[in-house]
Parts: C-alpha cells; structure tokens; sequence
C-alpha cells in the first residue's frame, strides 16, 4: 500500500481556516418572514426543534426551541407549538410574525 504524500503551501499553513456557513439572527419581537427549516436535532445538552426563518428584510434568522415534557405556552417552543401544531415539519412554508419575543413572554401569530 503506498500513500499519496501532498506538499502543503506555505499559505496553506498560514491562512486561517475558513468556513462556509451562515451565521442567522435572533427572532425579535415584530420579526416577519416564513418558516425556511424547522428541524429536530439532537445534541450533547439533549432534544431540540432548530427553527429557520426568512426575514421580510431577506436576512435569515434562527434560534433553537429546547424540547422538554412540559412547556408553558409563552416559552420558545410553547408559543412556536400554540400557534403553529405540534409537527415541526408542517411549519415549513407559514408565514409568521413575533408578537412578542421576551424572556417567558413569547408569542407568535400566523399571518396570512
């Protein structure tokens, strides 16, 4: 077996890695857009619904919804799941609007 040896630049080795990735804003409150993903990921710190959306503005916003047994209908998850169901995937493609996105008073509405 033989073993393709590569010889690295000298600018390989000094130029900081890039990555191509985007990085999203925070929902705020009066925040318009639609729902662009709303996946179910697990991590290290447990279960989770990562919420993508499209700005009206075209920038792209996204948060993490922390998925517990209970949830109060004003926490993230809770207003995302008072206001939209209780299946992620069924999110995609509503257009939402953030009435409110402060700490334990967070409510969204569906607009047409």
């Amino acid at each position: 077996m033989s073993e393709e040896i590569r010889v690295v630049t000298p600018e390989e080795l000094t130029a900081p890695p890039e990555f191509e990735v985007t990085v999203a804003k925070r929902f705020y409150t009066g925040l318009e857009g639609v729902i662009k993903n709303a996946e179910i990921v697990e991590t290290r710190f447990g279960r989770a619904v990562r919420v993508t959306v499209v700005g009206n503005d075209g920038q792209l916003y996204g948060e993490m919804l922390w998925v517990r047994d209970i949830v109060g209908e004003t926490s993230k998850l809770g207003a995302f799941i008072t206001a939209l169901g209780k299946k992620p995937k069924e999110w995609v493609g509503k257009k939402i609007k953030f009435i409110s996105w402060e700490p334990a008073n967070r409510k969204i509405a569906v607009i047409p």
